[in-house]
């Protein structure tokens, strides 16, 4: 992550502003994930799909899926440029991927 450059700010109050800001961004678990939307027509084994993070996942959390088909999403196959998906339908799935924490 890129450091705030405190030293231009003159005004004591809104450095301590930027301080605490910068705190609070490091303390969210969720600064590691992207939010991804993926819509499958129909039913897919290891489904290779582009995520589009530049580094291999280690969490995915669903935050919704929609339609007929169930999922699954293979983990160990995935890589710093797919997730590997297993649909039985048709679906959508919104779920948030990176690593909790950033790290």
């Amino acid at each position: 992550m890129r450091e705030l450059i405190f030293e231009p700010v003159g005004d004591p109050k809104v450095q301590e502003n930027f301080k605490r800001i910068t705190e609070y961004t490091d303390e969210n678990p969720f600064r590691g994930m992207e939010l991804r939307e993926f819509i499958f027509g129909k039913a897919e084994t290891a489904l290779r799909v582009p995520h589009g993070l530049s580094f291999a996942p280690r969490d995915v959390i669903i935050t919704e899926r929609t339609g007929a088909g169930s999922f699954s999403v293979d983990q160990s196959l995935t890589d710093r440029t797919y997730i590997v998906i297993t649909t039985t339908g048709a679906c959508t799935v919104r779920m948030l991927i990176g690593t909790l924490g950033g790290t």
